[in-house]
């Protein structure tokens, strides 16, 4: 008789905290507890389904009941009482399903034992999951042994619905919640196991199981087994897009590049391809949004990793403005919150994807016969006016900070050619109507003596002709799409990039970055590294390298970050980057600048320089005498040279 299967959740269940993904905060303190004996006598673990509560709850119990370590935070996993709990038979591991022994009798019978000493172990731990389900006559019971229990027990309660328990029993337990998984955790965690299980699969298919797990890793195993049973032991994006009714990452990035295009018939002739998986459209429409969401952050230079945001994402973003990535992502977002109240959703998302392309502007790459036709008719505002004034008279490199305006109602009136009588920037939604006195360099003519045939300003004045449009003024309707214009006029910086950093012959000496806080907090954003590791590096800075010894000072901001799987995974990220073998050592220091307070310096430093420029440029203080106090510069920022 052959063996029986095992399901890939239960075998690949963590057996000690380093084998955890992610529940860093969690995984932390109760190392630090077990290390230094500040064990408390009860834990309270929320979160929702399959993030890891009962796992952890197991490893705590081992640690404190391992035979050859006694109490650690490193359990061997390998003696009879590491074994005993892992197969779920260990005495003095007393788990309780509260969903299914809510009443208050077996809550009693469940407490008389426990004054009784530990039949094996140094401690009896009793888990007690779904503990919301207790009866409130079973929480009651429970309150005094919670507070003050024996000093041989130790109470780990779990639930999903933490709102549920009485504040009496929460004020007894030292609370952790559980974060859910990222894609990328759960991804790269699938991909762990598909090598070690030497089956084939392809990327996409793991980022499709990802994101229908919904932040669970055990959910994700789950699918894992029946995508591997469905494509006979291999993952591809075909077989789990038909098994979840999912669309694969190619086919949402084309749509996209429709949408860019304004290519409504392509469009509509994915939306029929797709038609074959029977997709959940809400669930398409929430992916779109996902990608827009993440071309919004290429646009804005927002990304925390390299390699956070396929490549493919960042051509697309590099060809958008960020106000039509903002647009799609309002009409979007309005979809989905009428979504429910649609007689049909394949109907409504269609109506949606086509709505991004009716009111898109003219791109500067697409094709003029696909996209909306752009009308011309009076004059535009004068916000717009003095955009083109600015940008048609900026020299070339000038920096200064962007003019942001919102929309509003705004009057205005064309004079006669080289004039103008009225206009009007608005920054609080509020109508303004404004006579200014002309720009340097244009003279008014003078203003006729007799005007008793003018008609009055509330009639309508007849239809100015192109030829007397003067050549700075729009002939955009306003509201209505104009051509792409040039980007904004924006404050930019110097960026030192890695390749500033001098080389040593085989690879970058860290002899270079000991003292140089500039070369070290560039040398940090090429370090594959996340979380608690990549804080503590950010909060030191090195002082001495004596291979393969790297002595970092740390500031009390880093203190915290300091433990040893923080360093040695530090000390490797440097070791793969540099080829050089790392150890790293921590010194406490008073006074640190650190890379973190480095950049916030730069930070402001940039700032207040992209204020000075925009506040000293020529065409601002001509705006300025003509505007007065109207114009709004409280979003001055500075802007990366590759994003202009």
């Amino acid at each position: 008789m052959s063996e029986a299967y095992q399901v890939l959740a239960r075998r690949w269940r963590p057996k000690n905290f380093h084998q955890l993904v992610g529940q860093t905060h969690v995984t932390q303190a109760l190392t630090y507890a077990l290390d230094h004996n500040r064990i408390h006598h009860a834990y309270l673990f929320t979160g929702t389904r399959g993030v890891g509560k009962t796992t952890i709850a197991r490893i705590f119990a081992k640690s404190l009941n391992c035979k050859t370590r006694g109490v650690s935070s490193e359990p061997c996993g390998e003696c009879e009482h590491c074994r005993e709990i892992d197969e779920g038979r260990f005495p003095d591991l007393i788990e309780v399903d509260a969903a299914s022994r809510s009443r208050v009798e077996e809550t009693r019978e469940l407490l008389d034992n426990i004054p009784y000493a530990p039949v094996k172990g140094n401690y009896k731990v009793y888990l007690i999951d779904e503990v919301h389900m207790f009866s409130a006559s079973s929480f009651n019971a429970l309150l005094k042994t919670l507070e003050e229990p024996p000093e041989h027990v130790k109470f780990i309660l779990a639930t999903t619905d933490p709102q549920k328990l009485p504040a009496t029993i929460l004020s007894r337990c030292l609370q952790f919640h559980l974060k859910n998984m990222s894609e990328r955790q759960i991804t790269d965690h699938l991909a762990h196991i598909l090598d070690s299980e030497h089956a084939a699969y392809d990327r996409d298919a793991l980022q499709l199981l990802a994101n229908a797990a919904a932040g669970s890793m055990r959910d994700s195993l789950s699918l894992l087994d029946q995508a591997l049973a469905y494509g006979q032991g291999e993952v591809r994006s075909r077989d789990v897009a038909t098994l979840l009714g999912a669309v694969p990452e190619p086919q949402l990035n084309q749509m996209l590049h429709m949408l860019a295009d304004g290519n409504a018939a392509g469009l509509r002739q994915i939306l029929d391809a797709l038609d074959e998986y029977a997709p959940d459209y809400a669930n398409l429409l929430l992916r779109l949004l996902q990608q827009i969401q993440k071309i919004t952050i290429v646009r804005l230079n927002a990304e925390r990793y390299p390699g956070e945001i396929p490549a493919e994402l960042h051509a697309l973003a590099a060809r958008l403005p960020v106000e039509l990535v903002q647009l799609w992502y309002q009409i979007g977002g309005d979809t989905w919150q009428n979504l429910p109240y649609q007689p049909d959703a394949r109907m409504a998302l269609e109506m949606s994807l086509l709505r991004m392309i009716a009111l898109q502007p003219l791109l500067p790459d697409a094709d003029p016969q696909q996209a909306p036709t752009i009308h011309e008719a009076a004059p535009a505002t004068a916000a717009n006016d003095l955009t083109a004034i600015l940008q048609d008279t900026t020299p070339s490199g000038t920096t200064a900070a962007s003019i942001n305006t919102d929309n509003s109602t705004q009057t205005e009136s064309l004079a006669p050619s080289g004039e103008i009588t009225a206009a009007s920037i608005n920054t609080d939604h509020s109508a303004h109507t404004e006579s200014p006195a002309p720009l340097s360099g244009t003279t008014a003519p003078p203003v006729a003596a007799n005007t008793e045939d003018a008609p009055p300003p509330w009639e309508d004045m007849p239809a100015a002709d192109d030829n007397d449009i003067p050549p700075w003024v729009s002939k955009t309707i306003p509201g209505e799409s104009a051509p792409a214009s040039a980007p904004s006029v924006t404050a930019t910086t110097e960026k030192k990039t890695v390749a500033d950093v001098p080389a040593s012959d085989d690879a970058l000496s860290l002899e270079l970055l000991v003292d140089n806080l500039e070369r070290w907090s560039t040398f940090l954003t090429t370090l594959d590294l996340h979380e608690y590791p990549l804080l503590l590096l950010e909060n030191s800075i090195p002082v001495a390298w004596q291979a393969p010894r790297l002595s970092l000072q740390t500031g009390t901001s880093g203190i915290i970050f300091d433990q040893k799987q923080s360093r040695e995974q530090a000390a490797a990220a440097i070791t793969a980057k540099l080829g050089i073998a790392c150890i790293i050592d921590i010194q406490p220091g008073d006074a640190v600048t650190t890379p973190i307070d480095y950049r916030r310096q730069q930070s402001a430093a940039q700032q207040k320089q992209a204020e000075t420029d925009f506040h000293n440029h020529p065409q601002v203080q001509a705006a300025q005498a003509v505007f007065g106090d109207s114009l709004r510069v409280d979003n001055i920022q500075p802007t990366n040279p590759s994003q202009t």
